[in-house]
């Protein structure tokens, strides 16, 4: 149940976040634990749960990248990923 609770306040996070929408994001729930992130219709990467954390696997990655404690943290994380890939 707490997993679910803490994916679906990501999912909200990012669905709020003006920022992240106005760069073409979008954020979708996939599985128990999964978000989907996509960009313009692109498939970037997913973020899923973990004990305390969420942990972002950018596509093609067998192994998260970065970890984050809190959604802000994540959302702040996401926003640096979209600014560099623009």
């Amino acid at each position: 149940m707490f997993a679910r609770k803490e994916k679906r306040n990501l999912l909200d996070v990012f669905q709020a976040d003006r920022s992240l929408v106005a760069q073409g994001l979008r954020a979708e729930a996939v599985g128990r634990q999964t978000i989907r992130i996509s960009r313009a219709g692109r498939f970037v990467g997913i973020w899923r749960e973990a004990v305390g954390s969420f942990e972002w696997y950018p596509v093609g990655a067998m192994r998260p990248v970065h970890r984050a404690v809190t959604c802000e943290d994540a959302v702040r994380f996401m926003g640096l990923q979209l600014g560099a890939a623009a």
